[in-house]
């Protein structure tokens, strides 16, 4: 914002998909435009709001100055970790990160170093990310109660405070075993040949495995599929503090060529081929696809390119010094991807879930009900309109 405060902060945002329509729920960044950095924080330092324990401060959503200065109120220091590293290695240096944390459903509680996570904004103030994370699973719940769903499944990434947020919308469907969520951790890293060797062993494997079974199966792909994972669920192994248990997938695909995944909500009174649907299901794909498509279409979300003058120093030519254009880039990219956007079954996200007949064009969102605007049609002098001829205003002409 100023040559005097150069500080890189990361904004983040919570998104939710319908894996099957590729619908976006919601998708909300830690940021608010709406208040008034310097107001907040000057009635927040009138009222003794930083001297209060953080839970009862009346702007306790809210990073305010001074904030990133107190113990534990950084981010921690990123490791250069090898990229290969084993996936079960990766999930335990992500429980012992979370048991370090004082509260280990808020991520945001690291080890305090020279890093600042919160700049002196000119307009807006950056929320803290459990505010954001928990008022996303609060108003998913509402969407989805709202809509009649009976039954949900979340995939998410390991993380405590997803899982703490979750569990405090859905508590009462968790309790009836209507509503479960899974960890899930895939490896990223591989290069396209290395993906289409492992999915190419993943399909011999199961051709293998159909061969052993009655013929009566072999063509039910679906139980065929149930009786590969089946044994791998039995064959779970507990990692963590919190002894979760985690099941490798036995199928690879392009985009997740191995994923392991772990039950967060575990109800053995579920019927068995339920449960072992459920598992066969887990996966990211679809909210990684969501989240890469905002960073090809829009400039300001690419990633930031290194630079070799400065350690842990960025550089990016769009980046969006505003950080209030972000929201207004997710609800734009949101409202495009569920109502314009169209797959290969001509079908937009909204269509596949009923919401909507027919794909929209960019003007119906732009400008919803009214006539489109047309700028007026240039013609080279000498060159008059030919009879009868409509002109981009609407207004029939003659020469």
């Amino acid at each position: 914002m100023s040559r005097l405060d150069r500080r890189n902060v990361e904004l983040s945002s919570y998104c939710t998909v319908h894996a099957d329509s590729q619908y976006i729920f919601g998708m909300h960044t830690n940021f608010d435009g709406r208040v008034d950095p310097f107001a907040v924080n000057a009635e927040a330092a009138r009222s003794g709001d930083l001297d209060r324990p953080e839970a009862f401060r009346r702007y306790a959503q809210y990073w305010l100055a001074g904030d990133e200065l107190r113990a534990g109120r950084a981010m921690a220091k990123r490791r250069n970790e090898k990229a290969r590293i084993d996936l079960l290695r990766q999930i335990e240096e992500l429980y012992r990160a979370a048991e370090t944390r004082e509260d280990v459903e808020n991520i945001e509680l690291q080890g305090l170093n020279d890093n600042y996570v919160t700049p002196e904004l000119s307009r807006g103030l950056q929320v803290h990310m459990p505010y954001t994370a928990y008022a996303h699973w609060f108003l998913i719940h509402r969407i989805l109660t709202g809509a009649g769903v009976q039954r949900v499944q979340a995939n998410m990434d390991i993380d405590s405070m997803g899982r703490a947020g979750f569990l405090s919308a859905f508590v009462d469907e968790v309790k009836r075993g209507d509503a479960h969520a899974f960890f899930v951790k895939y490896t990223k890293f591989q290069t396209i040949d290395e993906r289409r060797d492992l999915l190419a062993k993943s399909r011999h494997e199961r051709a293998v495995f159909k061969r052993k079974l009655p013929e009566d199966i072999r063509d039910d792909e679906q139980e065929v599929s149930r009786r590969m994972m089946k044994p791998r669920i039995d064959a779970r192994t507990k990692m963590g503090r919190w002894d979760d248990e985690w099941v490798r997938h036995p199928f690879a695909t392009l985009n997740e060529p191995r994923k392991p995944m772990s039950w967060l909500t575990p109800n053995l009174m579920l019927d068995e081929d339920r449960i072992i649907d459920m598992f066969l299901r887990a996966g990211l794909s679809r909210i990684d696809n969501v989240f890469l498509k905002t960073r090809r279409l829009f400039n300001a979300m690419e990633r930031p390119v290194g630079t070799s003058s400065g350690h842990n120093t960025v550089w990016h030519g769009y980046a969006p010094y505003n950080p209030a254009m972000l929201e207004k880039y997710v609800t734009i990219f949101r409202a495009v991807n569920n109502f314009v956007f169209v797959g290969d079954d001509r079908q937009t996200p909204a269509m596949r879930l009923g919401f909507a007949k027919t794909p929209m064009r960019f003007e119906d969102i732009v400008w919803p009900g009214e006539r489109v605007p047309l700028p007026k049609r240039a013609r080279r002098k000498g060159k008059p309109l030919k009879a009868g001829r409509r002109s981009r205003e609407g207004r029939r002409t003659t020469a």
